[in-house]
């Protein structure tokens, strides 16, 4: 559930707050399904090697990994943001509406 929310989310994010084409965002998209699944893979072979009797240490250390990585990737949107002048105002704040009309 929390994947299809993101997922959805994202390329609309990309898009209309950090400028990203359509294309560049549905790489992202595809990059991000693909790391999901080599990680559930790598992680999942991990916890039943190592972890098998300690379930609930695995998954307070994936959680602080998952919650680094979101706060990380938000980190470096508002760097963005900041450099390119847009710090607090998105893109669709300042594009005119579809199908408004200039009044020059």
């Amino acid at each position: 559930m929390v994947q299809a929310a993101v997922l959805s989310y994202l390329p609309l994010y990309t898009i209309q707050a950090l400028g990203f084409d359509p294309i560049g965002a549905r790489l992202l998209v595809a990059c991000s399904q693909a790391g999901g699944a080599v990680s559930r893979l790598v992680l999942g072979a991990a916890s039943d090697r190592w972890f098998a009797d300690r379930r609930s240490v695995w998954l307070t250390v994936t959680g602080a990994i998952g919650a680094c990585s979101f706060a990380s990737v938000r980190r470096v949107a508002r760097l963005d943001a900041a450099r390119r002048g847009r710090a607090g105002a998105s893109r669709r704040e300042s594009a005119p509406m579809a199908g408004s009309e200039s009044s020059s």
